[in-house]
Protein backbone atom coordinates (compact mmCIF):
# COMPACT_ATOMS: atom_id res chain seq x y z
CA UNK A 1 0.00 0.00 0.00
CA UNK A 2 3.15 2.22 1.03
CA UNK A 3 4.44 1.42 -2.62
CA UNK A 4 1.27 2.46 -4.54
CA UNK A 5 0.67 5.85 -2.55
CA UNK A 6 4.47 6.46 -3.17
CA UNK A 7 4.16 5.61 -7.37
CA UNK A 8 0.84 8.04 -6.77
CA UNK A 9 2.96 10.50 -5.82
CA UNK A 10 5.91 9.80 -8.38
CA UNK A 11 3.71 9.50 -11.46
CA UNK A 12 1.86 13.29 -10.09
CA UNK A 13 5.17 15.15 -9.85
CA UNK A 14 6.58 13.63 -13.11
CA UNK A 15 2.89 15.01 -14.93
CA UNK A 16 3.61 18.21 -13.16
CA UNK A 17 6.83 18.73 -14.07
CA UNK A 18 5.97 17.64 -18.06
CA UNK A 19 3.70 20.26 -18.16
CA UNK A 20 5.77 22.82 -16.96
CA UNK A 21 8.49 22.13 -19.38
CA UNK A 22 5.20 21.78 -21.98
CA UNK A 23 3.91 25.46 -21.34
CA UNK A 24 7.71 26.72 -21.45
CA UNK A 25 8.02 25.28 -24.69
CA UNK A 26 5.17 26.46 -26.55
CA UNK A 27 4.92 29.82 -25.33
CA UNK A 28 6.25 32.45 -26.73
CA UNK A 29 6.46 35.73 -24.29
CA UNK A 30 7.42 39.18 -25.87
CA UNK A 31 7.43 42.95 -24.41
CA UNK A 32 5.67 45.40 -26.60
CA UNK A 33 5.83 49.30 -26.55
CA UNK A 34 3.20 51.14 -24.61
CA UNK A 35 0.27 51.90 -26.58
CA UNK A 36 -1.43 54.87 -25.75
CA UNK A 37 -5.20 55.41 -26.82
CA UNK A 38 -6.71 58.93 -26.14
CA UNK A 39 -10.08 60.25 -27.48
CA UNK A 40 -10.45 63.72 -26.90
CA UNK A 41 -14.21 65.31 -27.00
CA UNK A 42 -13.84 67.82 -30.19
CA UNK A 43 -17.13 68.71 -31.54
CA UNK A 44 -16.92 69.59 -35.21
CA UNK A 45 -20.25 70.40 -37.52
CA UNK A 46 -20.45 67.04 -38.60
CA UNK A 47 -20.32 65.19 -35.49
CA UNK A 48 -23.75 66.37 -34.66
CA UNK A 49 -25.40 67.06 -38.07
CA UNK A 50 -27.67 64.31 -37.32
CA UNK A 51 -29.82 65.64 -34.89
CA UNK A 52 -32.88 68.10 -35.90
CA UNK A 53 -32.07 71.73 -34.41
CA UNK A 54 -33.80 74.88 -33.99
CA UNK A 55 -32.06 77.92 -33.57
CA UNK A 56 -33.77 81.16 -31.80
CA UNK A 57 -31.93 84.35 -33.28
CA UNK A 58 -32.33 87.39 -31.67
CA UNK A 59 -34.56 89.24 -33.96
CA UNK A 60 -37.01 85.72 -33.55
CA UNK A 61 -36.58 86.45 -29.48
CA UNK A 62 -37.65 90.22 -29.66
CA UNK A 63 -40.67 89.22 -32.07
CA UNK A 64 -41.87 86.43 -29.68
CA UNK A 65 -42.14 88.91 -27.15
CA UNK A 66 -40.67 86.73 -24.30
CA UNK A 67 -39.36 87.45 -21.61
CA UNK A 68 -37.50 84.87 -19.94
CA UNK A 69 -35.25 81.90 -21.52
CA UNK A 70 -38.86 79.20 -21.25
CA UNK A 71 -40.78 81.46 -23.15
CA UNK A 72 -38.65 81.97 -25.96
CA UNK A 73 -37.90 77.89 -25.56
CA UNK A 74 -41.90 77.12 -26.07
CA UNK A 75 -42.08 78.01 -29.85
CA UNK A 76 -39.48 75.28 -30.00
CA UNK A 77 -40.53 71.60 -31.15
CA UNK A 78 -40.45 69.00 -28.85
CA UNK A 79 -39.85 71.17 -26.34
CA UNK A 80 -41.76 70.49 -22.94
CA UNK A 81 -41.76 73.29 -20.25
CA UNK A 82 -43.06 72.88 -16.77
CA UNK A 83 -43.91 75.92 -15.47
CA UNK A 84 -44.67 75.59 -11.11
CA UNK A 85 -46.54 79.00 -11.56
CA UNK A 86 -46.31 82.43 -12.30
CA UNK A 87 -43.57 84.48 -13.81
CA UNK A 88 -41.51 83.77 -10.16
CA UNK A 89 -42.26 80.05 -10.30
CA UNK A 90 -39.58 77.52 -11.12
CA UNK A 91 -39.24 76.46 -14.93
CA UNK A 92 -37.53 73.36 -16.37
CA UNK A 93 -37.57 72.32 -19.55
CA UNK A 94 -37.43 68.89 -20.90
CA UNK A 95 -37.25 67.25 -24.69
CA UNK A 96 -38.89 64.40 -26.44
CA UNK A 97 -41.01 63.20 -23.63
CA UNK A 98 -37.65 62.95 -21.47
CA UNK A 99 -37.12 64.41 -17.99
CA UNK A 100 -35.48 67.57 -17.21
CA UNK A 101 -32.80 65.37 -15.81
CA UNK A 102 -31.88 64.24 -19.03
CA UNK A 103 -32.02 67.59 -20.80
CA UNK A 104 -28.56 69.09 -20.74
CA UNK A 105 -28.16 73.21 -20.20
CA UNK A 106 -24.99 74.90 -21.78
CA UNK A 107 -23.91 78.69 -21.48
CA UNK A 108 -21.52 79.28 -24.86
CA UNK A 109 -20.66 75.54 -24.18
CA UNK A 110 -20.56 75.52 -20.27
CA UNK A 111 -22.69 72.98 -18.64
CA UNK A 112 -25.05 74.73 -16.28
CA UNK A 113 -27.19 72.02 -14.81
CA UNK A 114 -26.90 71.29 -11.07
CA UNK A 115 -25.07 68.43 -9.21
CA UNK A 116 -27.22 68.02 -6.79
CA UNK A 117 -30.54 67.74 -9.19
CA UNK A 118 -29.68 67.75 -12.63
CA UNK A 119 -31.80 70.33 -13.40
CA UNK A 120 -31.54 74.60 -14.55
CA UNK A 121 -34.49 76.66 -13.06
CA UNK A 122 -34.90 78.68 -16.56
CA UNK A 123 -36.31 81.66 -14.43
CA UNK A 124 -33.56 82.77 -13.17
CA UNK A 125 -32.01 83.07 -16.44
CA UNK A 126 -32.30 86.53 -17.91
CA UNK A 127 -33.21 86.06 -21.94
CA UNK A 128 -32.05 89.49 -22.38
CA UNK A 129 -28.28 88.74 -21.63
CA UNK A 130 -28.59 86.21 -24.81
CA UNK A 131 -28.50 86.71 -28.50
CA UNK A 132 -29.13 82.98 -29.67
CA UNK A 133 -31.29 79.74 -28.02
CA UNK A 134 -30.16 76.65 -29.81
CA UNK A 135 -31.57 73.47 -28.95
CA UNK A 136 -30.61 69.90 -30.22
CA UNK A 137 -33.29 67.25 -30.34
CA UNK A 138 -31.91 63.55 -29.85
CA UNK A 139 -29.12 61.61 -28.10
CA UNK A 140 -25.92 63.35 -27.63
CA UNK A 141 -24.49 61.44 -24.69
CA UNK A 142 -21.38 60.48 -27.04
CA UNK A 143 -20.73 64.10 -26.98
CA UNK A 144 -21.68 66.12 -23.58
CA UNK A 145 -21.94 62.81 -21.59
CA UNK A 146 -25.04 61.09 -19.56
CA UNK A 147 -26.99 64.44 -18.92
CA UNK A 148 -27.54 64.88 -22.86
CA UNK A 149 -29.97 61.50 -23.58
CA UNK A 150 -32.93 63.85 -24.49
CA UNK A 151 -30.85 66.73 -26.14
CA UNK A 152 -29.15 70.50 -25.69
CA UNK A 153 -30.35 73.82 -25.14
CA UNK A 154 -27.44 75.93 -25.83
CA UNK A 155 -27.57 79.70 -24.95
CA UNK A 156 -25.05 81.83 -26.32
CA UNK A 157 -24.74 85.19 -24.62
CA UNK A 158 -24.79 88.46 -26.54
CA UNK A 159 -20.93 88.98 -26.08
CA UNK A 160 -20.46 89.57 -29.80
CA UNK A 161 -23.53 91.71 -30.73
CA UNK A 162 -21.35 94.70 -30.69
CA UNK A 163 -19.24 93.07 -33.92
CA UNK A 164 -22.47 91.61 -35.51
CA UNK A 165 -23.38 94.83 -37.36
CA UNK A 166 -19.69 95.64 -37.58
CA UNK A 167 -19.32 98.67 -35.24
CA UNK A 168 -17.76 99.60 -32.28
CA UNK A 169 -19.97 100.41 -29.68
CA UNK A 170 -23.65 99.81 -30.00
CA UNK A 171 -26.32 100.38 -27.06
CA UNK A 172 -29.46 98.66 -27.09
CA UNK A 173 -32.57 99.66 -24.52
CA UNK A 174 -35.50 97.72 -24.45
CA UNK A 175 -38.94 98.05 -21.95
CA UNK A 176 -41.72 96.56 -21.49
CA UNK A 177 -44.94 96.90 -19.20
CA UNK A 178 -47.82 94.38 -18.11
CA UNK A 179 -50.49 93.69 -16.41
CA UNK A 180 -50.56 93.31 -11.95
CA UNK A 181 -47.55 95.43 -11.61
CA UNK A 182 -45.08 93.28 -14.60
CA UNK A 183 -42.09 95.60 -16.06
CA UNK A 184 -39.45 94.62 -17.71
CA UNK A 185 -36.15 96.66 -18.44
CA UNK A 186 -33.10 95.91 -20.27
CA UNK A 187 -29.91 97.72 -21.52
CA UNK A 188 -26.87 96.06 -23.72
CA UNK A 189 -23.50 98.10 -23.84
CA UNK A 190 -21.02 96.51 -26.21
CA UNK A 191 -17.46 97.98 -27.34
CA UNK A 192 -14.50 96.35 -29.11
CA UNK A 193 -11.10 97.65 -28.50
CA UNK A 194 -7.18 96.53 -28.89
CA UNK A 195 -9.07 93.10 -30.28
CA UNK A 196 -11.10 92.86 -26.77
CA UNK A 197 -15.05 92.96 -27.26
CA UNK A 198 -16.42 94.02 -24.27
CA UNK A 199 -20.05 93.37 -23.37
CA UNK A 200 -22.09 94.18 -20.01
CA UNK A 201 -25.51 94.24 -19.50
CA UNK A 202 -28.01 94.73 -17.07
CA UNK A 203 -31.99 93.53 -16.48
CA UNK A 204 -34.51 94.34 -14.00
CA UNK A 205 -38.09 92.24 -14.05
CA UNK A 206 -40.62 92.83 -11.46
CA UNK A 207 -44.26 92.06 -11.50
CA UNK A 208 -46.94 91.93 -8.51
CA UNK A 209 -48.88 88.78 -9.28
CA UNK A 210 -52.14 89.94 -7.55
CA UNK A 211 -54.54 88.53 -10.41
CA UNK A 212 -58.04 87.46 -9.07
CA UNK A 213 -58.92 84.01 -8.85
CA UNK A 214 -62.64 82.21 -7.37
CA UNK A 215 -62.16 80.84 -4.05
CA UNK A 216 -64.85 78.44 -3.08
CA UNK A 217 -64.66 77.72 0.39
CA UNK A 218 -67.85 76.58 2.45
CA UNK A 219 -69.62 76.89 0.39
CA UNK A 220 -69.00 80.57 -0.96
CA UNK A 221 -67.86 81.47 -4.30
CA UNK A 222 -65.65 84.65 -3.46
CA UNK A 223 -63.52 85.96 -5.99
CA UNK A 224 -59.77 86.50 -4.28
CA UNK A 225 -56.73 88.90 -4.82
CA UNK A 226 -53.48 86.66 -5.22
CA UNK A 227 -51.44 87.83 -2.72
CA UNK A 228 -47.93 87.17 -1.60
CA UNK A 229 -46.82 86.67 -5.21
CA UNK A 230 -44.84 89.47 -5.83
CA UNK A 231 -41.46 88.69 -7.78
CA UNK A 232 -38.33 90.92 -8.12
CA UNK A 233 -34.84 89.94 -10.84
CA UNK A 234 -32.20 92.10 -11.12
CA UNK A 235 -29.04 90.68 -12.93
CA UNK A 236 -26.06 92.10 -14.42
CA UNK A 237 -24.19 90.04 -17.05
CA UNK A 238 -20.33 91.01 -18.28
CA UNK A 239 -18.36 89.42 -20.93
CA UNK A 240 -15.00 90.11 -22.50
CA UNK A 241 -13.45 88.13 -25.47
CA UNK A 242 -10.05 88.45 -26.35
CA UNK A 243 -8.25 87.68 -29.81
CA UNK A 244 -4.36 88.09 -29.94
CA UNK A 245 -3.14 86.61 -32.94
CA UNK A 246 -4.13 82.93 -33.05
CA UNK A 247 -4.92 82.87 -29.52
CA UNK A 248 -8.59 83.79 -28.08
CA UNK A 249 -10.05 83.91 -24.65
CA UNK A 250 -13.50 84.63 -22.92
CA UNK A 251 -14.22 85.65 -19.48
CA UNK A 252 -18.03 86.01 -18.36
CA UNK A 253 -19.50 87.18 -15.30
CA UNK A 254 -23.24 86.91 -14.45
CA UNK A 255 -24.71 88.16 -11.06
CA UNK A 256 -28.27 88.29 -9.89
CA UNK A 257 -30.51 88.65 -6.43
CA UNK A 258 -31.34 85.78 -4.59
Amino acid sequence: MRFAFLSFIGIFIFTIACAAQTTNSDTIARKTREVEVTAPRTQSANSSSFSPKSLLTHEEIIRLGALQVADAAVAVPGAFIKNYGGIGGSKTISLRGTTSQQTLILLDGIPLTSGANGTVDLSGLPLSFFDEVEVSRGGSSALFGGGAIAGVVNLRSSGNRSNSSNRQFSVNAETAFGSFGEMHDATHIGFSAIGVRWSIGGEYLTSKGDYPFHSFQFGEDQIVKRSNADFQNIGVFTSANFEIGNWAASSKLFLKND
